[in-house]
């Protein structure tokens, strides 16, 4: 899918959109929401996200061959330059990923791995059209379930947050209005409206499919457990916003404090779970969903 220019509804401004209507890639921390995410947005009746396939490990590593002098950049020593190499990769890659939209009958494809929050600059360059949604979570719910599912010690966990949370917020404000960001807490708290101004940013119409992902979900034959352990016949439900808070110990909630001014940066206070500062000014057209444009803003 190449892209194809987006006028604004009437009466919407210009920046609720971003530019083109390409590829859309949701990045974020593991345990953030993303697999969650990415269920509601594949509910959508144009909409095809695929389940995690690191494909851009796959995709850098064609550019260079192992153990060999001559191994970087190889395909110069044909007189390809790195744009040609770049657009002969795009439509491989984007040829595979358009055969599993086009097989559930969806015009727009996307993908999620988590790790590809470090590899979003390239990716933007690859795939000049797409646009990228990050999930932000507060770092203790992360941390709590990243010691609980894959055995992380909490300080190691909440490192591993703010180095995923860092490199996003990098790439996020040199992407401007292609990067959007929502958080875990307002998607479960409030989700119509933050799924309403996610699909206007996205140039898509609004589907009351997207709030019923679960049963969308298992109609299509979805595993019932995908990614991260996340049960798919799950509904959305605002509990889990704070649910961390049982697993965690005075020690957790000190070293929760070395976070303090990123998760401040995200609206969090690191001593509640719900607590959240707006990542809006007053006066916006949107209240949930900043643009890179915004958070660089911030």
């Amino acid at each position: 899918m190449n892209g194809r220019n987006v006028v604004p509804a009437a009466g919407e401004s210009a920046d609720r959109r971003p530019p083109l209507v390409g590829p859309l890639f949701v990045v974020g921390s593991m345990r953030s929401g993303s697999t969650m995410l990415r269920l509601i947005l594949d509910s959508h009746p144009e909409i095809a996200i695929s389940p995690e396939t690191g494909f851009m490990g796959a995709l850098l590593a064609t550019k260079t061959i192992p153990n060999w002098k001559n191994g970087k950049d190889w395909y110069r020593r044909l007189d390809w330059t790195d744009e040609e190499f770049d657009d002969r990769l795009r439509e491989f890659y984007a040829g595979m990923f358009e055969r599993y939209a086009a097989a559930q009958g969806k015009r727009r494809w996307g993908e999620k791995t988590p790790f590809h929050t470090a590899h979003m600059a390239t990716m933007a360059r690859v795939f000049p059209s797409a646009v990228f949604v990050g999930i932000v979570r507060h770092p203790g719910a992360v941390a709590a379930s990243l010691r609980k599912s894959f055995h992380y010690t909490f300080p190691d966990a909440l490192s591993y947050w703010a180095a995923t949370n860092l490199d996003m917020l990098r790439a996020a404000t040199d992407l401007g209005p292609r990067f959007m960001a929502c958080r875990y807490e307002d998607l479960v708290i409030e989700p119509e409206q933050v799924l309403r101004e996610l699909f206007s940013c996205l140039g898509e119409s609004w589907s009351p499919q997207v709030l019923e992902h679960h049963r969308v979900q298992q109609d299509k034959g979805t595993p019932r457990v995908v990614d991260g352990h996340t049960i798919t016949r799950d509904p959305v439900d605002a509990k889990r916003a704070a649910n961390w808070t049982q697993a965690v110990t005075d020690a957790d909630y000190a070293a929760l404090q070395s976070t303090a001014a990123l998760a401040g940066f995200f609206g969090y206070d690191v001593a509640d779970a719900i607590a959240r500062q707006p990542l809006l000014p007053p006066g916006s057209n949107r209240a949930w969903v900043p643009t890179g444009d915004d958070l660089a803003r911030r």
